[in-house]
Protein backbone atom coordinates (compact mmCIF):
# COMPACT_ATOMS: atom_id res chain seq x y z
CA UNK A 1 0.00 0.00 0.00
CA UNK A 2 2.96 2.53 0.52
CA UNK A 3 6.63 2.73 -1.19
CA UNK A 4 9.17 4.65 -0.50
CA UNK A 5 10.38 7.29 -3.12
CA UNK A 6 12.29 10.23 -2.91
CA UNK A 7 15.53 11.39 -1.16
CA UNK A 8 13.95 11.47 2.34
CA UNK A 9 12.86 8.27 1.99
CA UNK A 10 9.31 8.89 3.27
CA UNK A 11 6.34 6.09 3.06
CA UNK A 12 4.73 8.04 -0.20
CA UNK A 13 0.83 6.80 -1.05
CA UNK A 14 0.55 5.65 -4.38
CA UNK A 15 -2.34 3.83 -6.59
CA UNK A 16 -4.05 1.17 -4.12
CA UNK A 17 -5.59 -0.96 -6.34
CA UNK A 18 -8.24 -1.99 -3.91
CA UNK A 19 -11.68 -1.35 -5.33
CA UNK A 20 -12.94 0.01 -8.44
CA UNK A 21 -13.09 3.67 -8.31
CA UNK A 22 -15.11 4.27 -11.38
CA UNK A 23 -18.67 5.45 -9.22
CA UNK A 24 -16.82 7.39 -6.92
CA UNK A 25 -17.17 11.18 -7.34
CA UNK A 26 -14.45 13.94 -7.08
CA UNK A 27 -14.27 16.54 -4.50
CA UNK A 28 -12.72 19.63 -4.99
CA UNK A 29 -11.28 22.46 -2.75
CA UNK A 30 -10.49 25.83 -4.59
CA UNK A 31 -8.99 27.33 -1.70
CA UNK A 32 -6.65 24.33 -1.20
CA UNK A 33 -6.28 23.55 -4.75
CA UNK A 34 -6.57 19.83 -4.16
CA UNK A 35 -9.14 17.37 -5.12
CA UNK A 36 -9.71 14.08 -3.77
CA UNK A 37 -11.93 11.28 -4.70
CA UNK A 38 -14.45 9.46 -1.81
CA UNK A 39 -17.12 6.45 -2.49
CA UNK A 40 -20.21 7.12 -3.87
CA UNK A 41 -21.85 5.50 -0.71
CA UNK A 42 -20.74 8.79 1.79
CA UNK A 43 -23.55 10.58 -0.30
CA UNK A 44 -25.10 12.97 3.13
CA UNK A 45 -22.52 15.54 2.82
CA UNK A 46 -23.04 18.59 5.71
CA UNK A 47 -20.96 21.59 5.39
CA UNK A 48 -19.88 23.22 8.79
CA UNK A 49 -17.50 26.07 10.41
CA UNK A 50 -14.56 23.62 10.79
CA UNK A 51 -14.84 21.49 7.17
CA UNK A 52 -16.84 19.29 5.02
CA UNK A 53 -18.37 15.97 6.04
CA UNK A 54 -19.51 12.98 3.59
CA UNK A 55 -21.54 10.56 6.16
CA UNK A 56 -22.57 7.37 4.60
CA UNK A 57 -26.78 7.07 4.34
CA UNK A 58 -28.56 5.12 6.27
CA UNK A 59 -28.77 2.89 3.11
CA UNK A 60 -25.13 2.54 3.10
CA UNK A 61 -25.21 2.05 6.96
CA UNK A 62 -22.75 -1.26 6.84
CA UNK A 63 -19.83 0.39 5.03
CA UNK A 64 -16.97 1.31 6.15
CA UNK A 65 -16.07 5.02 7.70
CA UNK A 66 -17.25 8.86 7.13
CA UNK A 67 -14.12 11.19 5.43
CA UNK A 68 -13.95 14.79 7.20
CA UNK A 69 -11.91 17.15 5.43
CA UNK A 70 -10.96 20.70 6.82
CA UNK A 71 -8.24 23.21 5.84
CA UNK A 72 -6.33 24.73 8.28
CA UNK A 73 -4.80 28.28 7.07
CA UNK A 74 -2.28 31.03 8.23
CA UNK A 75 -0.55 28.24 10.16
CA UNK A 76 3.23 28.73 10.45
CA UNK A 77 4.32 25.05 9.10
CA UNK A 78 2.84 21.56 9.12
CA UNK A 79 5.30 20.44 11.67
CA UNK A 80 4.27 23.23 14.01
CA UNK A 81 0.63 23.12 13.93
CA UNK A 82 1.08 18.73 14.63
CA UNK A 83 3.46 19.98 17.96
CA UNK A 84 0.31 22.00 19.31
CA UNK A 85 -2.31 19.66 18.24
CA UNK A 86 -0.31 16.78 20.02
CA UNK A 87 -0.15 19.17 23.35
CA UNK A 88 -3.59 19.96 22.82
CA UNK A 89 -4.55 16.57 22.84
CA UNK A 90 -2.72 15.46 25.43
CA UNK A 91 -4.38 18.54 27.84
CA UNK A 92 -7.56 17.24 26.66
CA UNK A 93 -6.67 13.34 27.51
CA UNK A 94 -6.28 14.89 31.10
CA UNK A 95 -9.78 16.06 30.65
CA UNK A 96 -11.39 12.93 30.23
CA UNK A 97 -10.81 10.09 33.20
CA UNK A 98 -10.78 6.60 32.07
CA UNK A 99 -11.04 7.77 28.33
CA UNK A 100 -8.04 9.82 27.10
CA UNK A 101 -7.33 10.51 22.95
CA UNK A 102 -4.79 7.85 22.25
CA UNK A 103 -2.25 7.91 19.43
CA UNK A 104 -1.50 4.48 18.38
CA UNK A 105 0.56 5.44 15.66
CA UNK A 106 2.21 8.45 13.93
CA UNK A 107 4.17 8.13 10.51
CA UNK A 108 5.32 10.46 8.01
CA UNK A 109 4.45 9.87 4.46
CA UNK A 110 3.74 11.56 1.79
CA UNK A 111 0.58 12.29 -0.24
CA UNK A 112 0.85 12.65 -4.24
CA UNK A 113 3.53 15.12 -3.79
CA UNK A 114 3.25 17.08 -0.55
CA UNK A 115 4.64 16.04 2.77
CA UNK A 116 1.78 15.07 5.63
CA UNK A 117 2.10 13.08 8.44
CA UNK A 118 -0.75 10.31 9.48
CA UNK A 119 -1.79 9.17 12.71
CA UNK A 120 -4.00 6.07 14.21
CA UNK A 121 -5.81 7.86 17.15
CA UNK A 122 -8.38 5.89 19.25
CA UNK A 123 -10.61 8.34 20.77
CA UNK A 124 -12.91 6.51 23.57
CA UNK A 125 -14.95 9.62 23.56
CA UNK A 126 -15.80 9.81 20.21
CA UNK A 127 -16.92 6.18 20.08
CA UNK A 128 -14.17 5.06 17.77
CA UNK A 129 -10.93 4.94 16.14
CA UNK A 130 -9.41 7.46 13.36
CA UNK A 131 -7.12 7.70 10.41
CA UNK A 132 -6.01 11.08 10.30
CA UNK A 133 -3.69 12.96 7.84
CA UNK A 134 -2.63 16.30 7.85
CA UNK A 135 -1.13 17.45 4.61
CA UNK A 136 0.88 20.34 4.61
CA UNK A 137 -0.67 21.43 1.14
CA UNK A 138 1.28 25.13 0.54
CA UNK A 139 3.37 26.72 3.66
CA UNK A 140 0.52 28.20 5.15
CA UNK A 141 -2.31 25.80 4.06
CA UNK A 142 -2.85 22.52 6.21
CA UNK A 143 -5.65 19.91 4.59
CA UNK A 144 -6.72 17.54 7.25
CA UNK A 145 -8.16 14.30 6.54
CA UNK A 146 -9.64 11.89 8.38
CA UNK A 147 -11.37 8.79 8.18
CA UNK A 148 -13.53 6.85 10.33
CA UNK A 149 -14.93 6.15 13.21
CA UNK A 150 -14.65 2.49 13.32
CA UNK A 151 -14.58 -0.07 16.22
CA UNK A 152 -10.69 -0.68 15.67
CA UNK A 153 -8.30 0.27 13.89
CA UNK A 154 -8.53 -2.36 10.84
CA UNK A 155 -7.35 -3.69 7.33
CA UNK A 156 -10.67 -2.47 5.51
CA UNK A 157 -10.51 1.17 7.19
CA UNK A 158 -6.38 1.27 6.33
CA UNK A 159 -8.11 0.16 2.97
CA UNK A 160 -10.01 2.82 2.30
CA UNK A 161 -8.25 5.43 3.52
CA UNK A 162 -4.84 4.64 1.76
CA UNK A 163 -7.34 4.60 -1.74
CA UNK A 164 -8.79 7.88 -0.69
CA UNK A 165 -5.26 9.30 -0.33
CA UNK A 166 -3.79 7.77 -3.59
CA UNK A 167 -6.54 9.64 -5.27
CA UNK A 168 -5.17 12.99 -3.63
CA UNK A 169 -4.33 15.59 -6.62
CA UNK A 170 -2.78 18.98 -6.04
CA UNK A 171 -2.16 21.54 -8.47
CA UNK A 172 1.63 21.96 -7.39
CA UNK A 173 3.27 19.96 -9.41
CA UNK A 174 6.41 19.24 -7.04
CA UNK A 175 7.10 18.72 -3.41
CA UNK A 176 9.53 22.05 -3.57
CA UNK A 177 5.58 23.47 -4.63
CA UNK A 178 3.98 21.93 -1.23
CA UNK A 179 4.64 23.31 2.17
CA UNK A 180 6.22 22.26 5.24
Amino acid sequence: ITSYGGMNRLPVITDVPLNDISDWKTYRNDEGRFEIKYPAYLDNITEGEYGITFYASSKYETETGNLDIRIITDEPSLENYLKELDKDRIDASKAFEGAPVRILKKSNIKVGTCPAIQYEIAEPAATGYFIETYVGVTPNLIASLSVGPAVYINEPLRQLNNQILSTFQSSFRSSRDCGR
